[in-house]
């Protein structure tokens, strides 16, 4: 009965690891899209960010999701260990993600209002008046 526990909880966090990874791969092909599609356009440069972070951070819940279903049928404290250190990263990037997401909707200033910093990339000020760097936008 234990083994078939254990089997059941490995292909549920296996579907969850899927779903994760289709979640990522479908956002980063939109994103991709909508890039080539908005090329010259910097003004939706910060859209296009917002949509695929937004979702990149939802794939990297599910992801999350998988790992807390693995560490509850490890068999090892060794395995605990790897997923354990393995969720924390997760976790970590999670955390900075929907940090800077939270920045860029809370800035209160349109894309469209990026400060130029000579030629280099373009800088959104934060809420708290900290740089949000996205170095693929470039101010115009």
């Amino acid at each position: 009965m234990e083994e078939l526990l254990k089997s059941l909880w490995g292909i549920a966090a296996t579907i969850v690891e899927g779903a994760a990874a289709l979640l990522i791969v479908i956002s980063a092909a939109e994103a991709f899209a909508m890039s080539l599609l908005r090329f010259r356009a910097t003004a939706q440069k910060m859209e296009i960010w917002m949509h695929f972070a937004t979702w990149l951070l939802l794939g990297l819940e599910f992801e999350l999701a998988a790992d807390v279903i693995r560490m509850a049928i490890a068999p090892s404290w060794s395995d605990i260990g790897q997923l354990a250190s393995i969720a924390a990263i997760r976790t970590f990037r999670s955390f900075f993600l929907d940090k800077d997401i939270e920045k860029a909707s809370d800035s209160g200033k349109s894309p469209d209002q990026f400060i130029a910093i000579g030629d280099g990339p373009a800088v959104l000020s934060g809420s708290d008046n900290m740089p949000l760097t996205m170095p693929w936008a470039t101010a115009t």
